[in-house]
């Protein structure tokens, strides 16, 4: 089962396929401290992004004025979460429902 982050999170686009959450905590910390298992790594038909949750809000406004991100050769592109009903979301992803499609 997927999980969607909550809280104060970012979503970061454009990563290498490499990234490790572990490269990411190094280059996101710097804005402001990561919850525990607050880094989600996807990948998805070739495309590679992941979600951070921070502990603090002002740490997600500093990520996005940041953005782009150089990482490992890539400028990774910062955006707010979207989503505003993550219960929905966790519901729909655990059954195996993501945008109506069965998966």
């Amino acid at each position: 089962m997927y999980s969607v982050v909550d809280g104060y999170s970012v979503y970061i686009k454009g990563l290498p396929m490499n990234a490790t959450p572990a490269l990411l905590e190094k280059e996101f910390k710097k804005f402001g401290p990561i919850t525990p298992n607050g880094i989600q790594v996807r990948n998805n038909m070739g495309f590679c992004f992941r979600f951070v949750e921070f502990e603090v809000p002002d740490a997600v406004q500093k990520a996005i004025q940041a953005s782009p991100v150089a990482i490992n050769g890539c400028n990774a592109v910062v955006e707010e979460t979207r989503s505003t009903n993550t219960y929905a979301i966790r519901l729909h992803v655990a059954n195996g429902l993501v945008n109506g499609l069965k998966y």
